[in-house]
C-alpha cells in the first residue's frame, strides 16, 4: 500500500502525459522509475549522501542533484545536518540517524 501512494505520489510530480508521443512516454517513465529508486534508497538508508545516490543509479552530479530537488521540493525528503556530515531522509520518518 505504501509502494503505491510513492508510485502515485511521484506521478503526480511528473504530471500528466500527453499519450499520443511514446518517445515523451518512455522518458516520463523513466524519470519517475530513476524517482522512485532514489526515493526508496534513501527510505532504506538515513543520511544518505549524494555521492552513494550517483553510484546506485549511474547518473550524473547535476541529475542526481535534479532528483533531490524535485523530492526535496514535493515534500518527500529532507537533507538533515551539515554540509559535511549531513544526509538526505525521508520526511515524517523516526528513522533513528547512527551517530
Amino acid at each position: 500500500m505504501i509502494t503505491v501512494l510513492r508510485d502515485e505520489t511521484i506521478e503526480g510530480i511528473i504530471g500528466d502525459v500527453d499519450h499520443r508521443n511514446d518517445r515523451v512516454n518512455f522518458k516520463n517513465d523513466r524519470v519517475k522509475n530513476e524517482l522512485m529508486q532514489v526515493y526508496s534508497f534513501i527510505e532504506a538508508n538515513p543520511l544518505v549522501k549524494i555521492t552513494s545516490i550517483e553510484q546506485l543509479t549511474q547518473k550524473s552530479d547535476k541529475t542526481v542533484r535534479r532528483y533531490l530537488k524535485i523530492l526535496k521540493d514535493n515534500g518527500l525528503i529532507e537533507y538533515i545536518g551539515s554540509d559535511k556530515t549531513g544526509g538526505y531522509r525521508v520526511v515524517g520518518t523516526n528513522n533513528l540517524i547512527p551517530l
